[in-house]
């Protein structure tokens, strides 16, 4: 897939990730692994640093554990 073609897909995957259920994210990170894609980025919420490790601890404990 041509890389110009791939960019806003990943970006438009990335954004329906955000709204899903972990089961989603997950079906979700394992498609654009099909796709090729090797990386992303990932913004978790919080506006203390406990939040942001409790929103990450979720992340790997919801979804990184489904993939």
């Amino acid at each position: 897939m041509d890389m110009f073609l791939a960019f806003p897909l990943l970006v438009f995957a990335l954004a329906l990730a955000a709204l899903g259920t972990p089961a989603d994210i997950a079906g979700d990170i394992k498609a654009l692994e099909k796709l090729g894609v090797g990386a992303i980025d990932t913004g978790f919420s919080g506006s203390t640093v406990p939040e942001i490790l409790a929103d990450m601890k979720k992340f790997k404990t919801e979804v990184l554990a489904r993939l």
